[in-house]
């Protein structure tokens, strides 16, 4: 347990998870007498899996939907399916981020999208800005449930487990959270007495819902793609920003060389921390699992309970600890490679773990002192964070509600892709 006491103290004194990890895993090896040629070879054989392709691609993709009129054009097309019922815009706000979640993977994409168009929208028809960005921050977490999901490729490539059946068990808890939370946002509309968008005509419903045809095509022909064998999922996240480049340059116009210019630099800066976690993970995990720590767990738990429901219950109570602390990819490549192990001895399916992991690290993303989700609204809404903290707990209940509903039935996970093979 070495290496863990390490790790914990670096993070008590603040430094940064990647240069945690990566330090802590430089002093046990120099303490231990291991090589450093084996950090060299660890970190840097970590970054050749192809599967890692796609999580730039896929922030390419959203930036691109973001900035090329792509998410203007789901908005609409929301406001034509809910748009007259009581707290309409609120109801916007999460189908919104239902039908986002199938193109750009992403919660930060999510967030920054739908709320920088939503939450302005929401203030001038009366609602409390602190309530518009407490729903934004929540429903974003559906976008990486609902594939494709950045968080499950990490995941996938960490284990070996298949993308399409993580991707295929994350549709039905996707929709259940989306389903959970705007039954909550109709309560409060009722209990608030929300406001009511104005009526649209058949002739406008008919034209936004024509117009948001081509960006409804992505997430099925992506899926589509993957589920058939037509490409990959590195070459699925490849498709998806050609789709979207198509969509805002050609069809939708007013896409220009600066915009694109902005999508590019934003996506190196995300996907250099990403990867800069990653490799320092990866040698990180090497050594606990020399070190055995995971079966040390294994043993702790196993005196506990030899049952996979509390195991998963542990699982669940930690990585909410842990996401109210740490960034989610940090997390999977923290935890994944020492928990990972254990699913045999409790015979837990890989894909029922990975979706029950990332539901967990979604609710660390708007839960303070962390919770990037909640920093990206208030400063969108430009409220002080704690009134978005306040606003977004009832949104808590769902969220909760429906991670413990697919830690208990494994089947509302493992039921879709056991229909098309995947295990």
């Amino acid at each position: 347990m070495t290496l863990l006491l390490i790790l914990i103290a670096l993070l008590c004194l603040g430094v940064p998870v990647a240069w945690a990890l990566g330090l802590a895993s430089f002093l046990y090896m120099a303490w231990n007498g291991i090589p450093f040629t084996s950090l060299v070879t660890q970190t840097s054989s970590s970054l050749t899996n192809s599967i890692l392709i796609a999580v730039p691609l896929y922030i390419l993709a959203g930036e691109i939907m973001n900035n090329g009129g792509v998410t203007r054009r789901i908005i609409a097309f929301c406001s034509a399916i809910v748009g007259r019922i009581r707290g309409s815009l609120a109801q916007v706000n999460i189908l919104a981020s239902i039908v986002f979640s199938g193109m750009s993977g992403s919660a930060y994409a999510d967030a920054a999208g739908l709320g920088t168009v939503l939450i302005k929208a929401m203030r001038e028809q009366g609602y409390k800005p602190e309530y518009a960005a407490a729903v934004t921050a929540a429903s974003s977490t559906i976008g990486p449930i609902i594939p494709p999901s950045i968080a499950m490729i990490v995941y996938g490539s960490l284990t070996g487990t298949s993308i399409g059946g993580l991707f295929l068990g994350g549709v039905v808890p996707g929709l259940l959270m989306g389903g959970a939370m705007m039954a909550l946002a109709a309560w409060l509309a009722y209990r608030h007495k929300h406001p009511r968008q104005e009526a649209m005509s058949w002739g406008e419903r008919g034209r936004a819902i024509l117009d948001a045809v081509p960006s409804l095509l992505m997430p099925l022909i992506v899926i589509g793609g993957i589920l058939s064998g037509v490409f990959t999922p590195t070459e699925a996240a490849a498709v998806a920003v050609i789709y979207a480049s198509i969509l805002a340059v050609v069809y939708h116009g007013g896409f220009d060389g600066g915009q694109f210019l902005s999508a590019i630099k934003a996506t190196i800066r995300r996907s250099a921390g990403v990867m800069l976690v990653i490799s320092f993970a990866a040698i990180f995990g090497w050594l606990a699992i020399r070190e055995r720590i995971p079966f040390q767990i294994a043993a702790m738990i196993m005196e506990i309970s030899d049952d996979p429901l509390v195991f998963l219950l542990l699982v669940n109570l930690l990585l909410l600890v842990l996401g109210m602390f740490l960034e989610t990819i940090a997390v999977l490549l923290l935890v994944v490679p020492i928990l990972f192990p254990m699913l045999g001895t409790f015979g837990i399916s890989p894909v029922h773990f990975g979706v029950v992991v990332c539901l967990n690290l979604m609710i660390g993303l708007v839960t303070p002192p962390l919770g990037i989700c909640l920093y990206i609204v208030s400063n969108i809404a430009r409220v002080p964070l704690m009134a978005v903290v306040v606003a977004v707990l009832p949104f808590m209940v769902p969220l909760i509600a429906v991670l413990l509903l697919v830690t208990v039935f494994p089947a509302v996970v493992t039921f879709l892709p056991a229909l098309v093979g995947f295990r």
